[in-house]
């Protein structure tokens, strides 16, 4: 029997829908005489998810995975060895916090989504959690990060691969654990890579005056703003606006030590910086 104790309070509140649906559906065909949960609770609210990583999080985090990356075994603010994840794992969460995108989307990326003459990677389809295709534009930093795991890894056609099995994309999971061992390491407060998306967004909207709009396409959203009508016929991309912004992103992970030393730069509804 599966232990759901570590389960969180969506994941078990989702198990009781599908017993749910599963035992109705066996009472249409006939296999029971009633459904024995029809009327009951589910098993925990869904509660709403604004938990994110402040500036002094995200700097230790940034800090370790930096380190690991560059297989330097040198934890930010002790000094201390801290071993617990390999350097292509770091790599693959660099990636994640640069790019802003979800931890399946960059676990399982694959080479021939990327072009690196044209700046973009292309997350299909078939891949991405709101079934349409996701064009990231590539900053330095993101394909610095590319560079550095295909000198690890050569051959293959797999990203970050998994560990001693060719050709395997990473676990997807593998990186939500990795960022548990760091915010219990160093005695942060507990948080997931998807985290790291609602970090960004809200620093990106609230600190560095990115439109909602932007920072919702940056993340993978479809167009909600305006006439639904409108969605059909704005075919544009809002790449370079997104690769505006994912700079500035960017900028603040790297230098989150000096992230209050000047104002940050105001960004017009559509990224653009303001003259």
């Amino acid at each position: 029997m599966t232990d759901t104790t570590d389960l969180a309070p969506a994941s078990l509140a989702s198990v009781g829908a599908v017993l749910q649906s599963i035992l109705q559906y066996a009472v249409q065909e006939e296999k029971l005489e009633s459904n024995p949960a029809l009327g009951q609770a589910r098993p925990l609210a869904l509660t709403s998810r604004d938990r994110m990583f402040s500036d002094q999080s995200l700097k230790v985090i940034w800090e370790v995975i930096e380190g690991a990356a560059e297989a330097r075994p040198i934890g930010p603010l002790t000094g201390e060895a801290f071993n617990a994840i390999s350097p292509t794992t770091a790599l693959a969460l660099q990636f994640l916090l640069l790019t802003l995108t979800r931890r399946s989307e960059v676990a399982e990326a694959r080479w021939n989504e990327f072009d690196l003459r044209a700046g973009t990677w292309t997350i299909p389809a078939g891949r991405a959690k709101a079934q349409h295709i996701h064009v990231v534009p590539l900053t330095a930093r993101m394909v610095e990060v590319l560079r550095k795991v295909r000198a690890r890894h050569p051959t293959g056609s797999v990203v970050f691969p998994a560990t001693r099995k060719d050709g395997v994309a990473m676990e997807p999971r593998l990186l939500t654990r990795s960022v548990a061992r760091i915010c219990e390491r160093y005695d942060l407060p507990k948080g997931s890579p998807h985290d790291f998306r609602r970090s960004g967004a809200t620093t990106l909207i609230g600190r560095y005056h990115v439109n909602r709009m932007l920072a919702g396409l940056i993340l993978g959203h479809t167009i909600k703003e305006g006439a639904a009508a409108t969605s059909v016929y704005d075919r544009y991309s809002y790449l370079p606006e997104k690769h505006r912004a994912l700079e500035i992103w960017g900028d603040h992970l790297a230098g989150l030590e000096r992230a209050h030393e000047a104002p940050p730069p105001a960004l017009g509804w559509f990224g653009a910086a303001s003259q």
